[in-house]
């Protein structure tokens, strides 16, 4: 499968498929520091780190509703 490389928001290259989508398997994202937004995501063999605030609150909520 063909893919190309479309640059996210932080700069970060993410890899799409020939439909635009991000390619099927799992995403796994672990707040690494809630304080400073620090997330890591992990995909197929690929790791990577981005700082969003937003994104490890709502996180970090999902994980004070469940407990």
């Amino acid at each position: 499968m063909a893919s190309a490389a479309q640059s996210a928001g932080d700069g970060i290259d993410v890899e799409h498929g020939p439909d635009g989508l991000l390619e099927e398997g799992p995403m796994i994202a672990s707040v690494e520091d809630l304080a400073s937004g620090t997330v890591s995501v992990m995909h197929g063999e690929r790791e990577f780190t981005v700082t969003d605030h937003e994104l490890a609150r709502r996180i970090a909520q999902i994980v004070r509703a469940e407990a």
